[in-house]
């Protein structure tokens, strides 16, 4: 899911701020997040959809975004969303993982004891870190 790159050519007044713009990105990008995880809910009738997504737990690191790309094939240009060496995402806001029915409602949230995340979709969860055998740094 990506904000994509053309609010990048929004040119801004004396008055704004590049701050202004990078919330707008953000809340873009979580709407569009949102809307997905919304349609694939109702048109597949998934009560509870969950997520992961490289680099946000140590057990699967950010090297595997490499692995997801790989899923585009010949279309990787298409999506509009290209790799850095170091597997960081450009446009910058942009977000990738997986989502999957699960009936525990997982979410990697719960695995990350980070307290300040303006990400954070679900609050640290210590049964689940002891379930799953993660480590938090």
């Amino acid at each position: 899911m990506t904000a994509g790159s053309e609010l990048d050519d929004v040119e801004l007044s004396k008055r704004q701020s590049a701050m202004l713009l990078d919330q707008v990105k953000t809340v873009v990008v979580s709407k569009a997040y949102q809307y997905l995880r919304t349609h694939l809910a109702e048109k597949y009738g998934i009560k509870k959809l969950s997520s992961v997504a490289p680099g946000r737990l140590d057990e699967w690191p950010l090297t595997q975004q490499r692995e997801l790309f790989s899923l585009f094939g010949d279309n990787v240009d298409r999506i509009g969303v290209r790799l850095t060496k170091t597997c960081l995402m450009v446009p910058v806001k942009t977000v990738s993982g997986l989502l999957f029915p699960s009936e525990a409602g997982f979410e990697s949230c719960e695995l990350c004891s980070r307290e300040k995340c303006m990400g954070r979709r679900a609050a640290y969860d210590p049964k689940q870190v002891e379930i799953f055998g993660v480590e938090n740094q």
